[in-house]
C-alpha cells in the first residue's frame, strides 16, 4: 500500500505548494496554449467571422498594427509578471487545478486582483488590431466577457481559501483594471 499523500491538497479547503518542476510544466503547457493556441483559435475565427459577416477590415499595417503592438507588449508584460509572482511567490500555477497556496498581494496583484487577465485581454485585442481582424477584435472581447464571468466565480475559492485576508485584498484592490498609484 502506497504512503503517498495527495500531490495538491493537505484538506478540503488547502493547497499545497506545487513542486517546481510540475509548475514548470503547467507553465509550459499554459503558455503553449494561452500564448499560441488560442490567439491562433482567435484569429482563424476572426478572419471567417470577417469573410462570412463582411466586417469591416481594419486596414494592417500603419496605426493599427502600431497599437495591436502596444497593447501586446503590455499584455504580455503584465501577464509574464503575474505568472511569475503567482509562481514565485504563490508557489502555484495560473490553472485552476494548480492553485497557488499562498495569496499574492504584491505588485502586479496590488494594482488590480487580475493582472493576469488584464493582460491576456489586451494582448489578445492587440493581436486582433496587429492582424488587421476586426472578427478577431470581437471575439477576444467575448472571450474576455466568458474570463471574467469565470473570475467572478472564481473569486468564491478564493474566499473560501484564503478568508478574511482575500477580503480584505478584495476591499482594496480594483478586480481587472490597474491602479498603479495605490
Amino acid at each position: 500500500m502506497s504512503t503517498r499523500r495527495p500531490m495538491m491538497r493537505t484538506d478540503d479547503s488547502q493547497p499545497r505548494e506545487i513542486p517546481p518542476a510540475i509548475r514548470l510544466l503547467a507553465l509550459v503547457l499554459g503558455a503553449s496554449f494561452f500564448g499560441f493556441g488560442l490567439p491562433w483559435l482567435l484569429a482563424a475565427a476572426g478572419r471567417r467571422a470577417d469573410q462570412t459577416a463582411s466586417l469591416p477590415q481594419i486596414t494592417p499595417g500603419g496605426w493599427a498594427f502600431l497599437f495591436g503592438a502596444a497593447l501586446i507588449a503590455v499584455g504580455l508584460c503584465f501577464a509574464g509578471w503575474s505568472v511569475s509572482q503567482l509562481s514565485s511567490v504563490g508557489r502555484g500555477t495560473p490553472l485552476p487545478f494548480l492553485p497557488a497556496p499562498r495569496l499574492v498581494v504584491r505588485p502586479p496583484y496590488s494594482y488590480c486582483r487580475n493582472p493576469m487577465a488584464f493582460g491576456v485581454i489586451l494582448a489578445y485585442i492587440g493581436f486582433g488590431f496587429a492582424i488587421g481582424s476586426a472578427g478577431t477584435v470581437g471575439y477576444a472581447m467575448l472571450f474576455a466577457g466568458f474570463l471574467v464571468v469565470y473570475i467572478k466565480f472564481e473569486e468564491t475559492g478564493l474566499r473560501t481559501r484564503f478568508g478574511e485576508d482575500y477580503v480584505e485584498y478584495k476591499r482594496r484592490t480594483p478586480f481587472l483594471i490597474p491602479r498603479p498609484w495605490l
